[in-house]
């Protein structure tokens, strides 16, 4: 089953994709080693805002973000859900972890 962006994600990857090379001018190594199709997982450690875009941005395919539930529970929660970002609890203490 293919996956299909949303309106506001075939708006702005690119728009990101842009700025982001013309603002950090990022260099992508081994890029080949990236499937062109079936599930993978691009995880990167990051600090920075707009390091996950970054990271996105180094593939043509449809990418979906982990983002904690603070985010979605946020003022700008329904554009990432719109996006549709997966939504973690796991940063939540909980008596069963305990």
């Amino acid at each position: 089953m293919k996956k299909v962006p949303t309106w506001n994600y075939k708006f702005l990857k690119p728009l990101a994709v842009l700025l982001l090379k013309i603002i950090y001018q990022p260099k992508v190594i081994n890029k080949q080693a990236i499937p062109k199709q079936g599930p993978i997982i691009i995880a990167g450690n990051h600090k920075a805002y707009p390091d996950p875009v970054l990271v996105g941005s180094c593939t043509k395919r449809i990418v979906h973000f982990f983002i904690k539930d603070v985010y979605t529970n946020s003022p700008l929660g329904p554009f990432f859900r719109s996006c549709r970002s997966i939504t973690s609890t796991c940063w939540k203490t909980t008596q069963r972890v305990i």
